[in-house]
């Protein structure tokens, strides 16, 4: 009876070894998550990237990425990138009417540094194919982790665009 009390007692005491090195392993681990608000012009949202830096090392964003779905890209496509520098001192009336002749695309670079213990964020313009219903983006963020050997990391997080609260669903009785 004691050898099985001591056998329970040692998987006991494993399990709670593991589950300690696993909430260790987590709490150090990089986080990106996305904000996307709206804009006055249709289809074109605000994305904010953010990534939380636990580590003691230094990180740099690289790029930014959405799946293309279709080639050649055309208005069913779910979303594109867009600088935010295309639209900077434009007007809504220019930006309404340039909306698919800015330069997009499905990956692009950015630049910025995170510290270690705190949050960095990049900021992109998020553009809705005229004839997509989408509502959410799956958006890989690249980065650089400069420990002692560079290793370039991503991550994958969703954007859901605002809607305007409205929804329809059809059911059959």
């Amino acid at each position: 009876m004691t050898a099985w009390f001591a056998l329970v007692v040692s998987v006991l005491s494993f399990l709670l070894s593991a589950y300690s090195l696993w909430v260790a392993q987590k709490k150090n681990r990089v986080h990106a998550w996305a904000e996307v608000e709206k804009t006055t012009t249709p289809r074109l949202y605000i994305l904010t990237i953010k990534l939380r830096n636990p580590t003691q090392y230094v990180l740099k964003f690289a790029a930014l990425s959405i799946p293309l779905e279709r080639i050649p890209i055309d208005e069913r496509q779910s979303f594109l990138l867009i600088k935010i520098d295309a639209f900077r001192d434009q007007t809504e009336d220019w930006a309404k009417e340039n909306l698919d002749k800015v330069e997009r695309g499905s990956k692009l670079d950015v630049a910025g540094e995170i510290l270690p213990g705190e949050t960095g964020s990049v900021k992109m313009l998020l553009i809705r194919g005229s004839l997509s219903a989408a509502l959410a983006a799956k958006i890989t963020v690249y980065y650089w982790s400069m420990g002692n050997i560079a290793q370039y990391k991503n991550q994958v997080v969703t954007a859901t665009v605002p809607t305007s609260g409205l929804t329809f669903k059809i059911a059959s009785a």
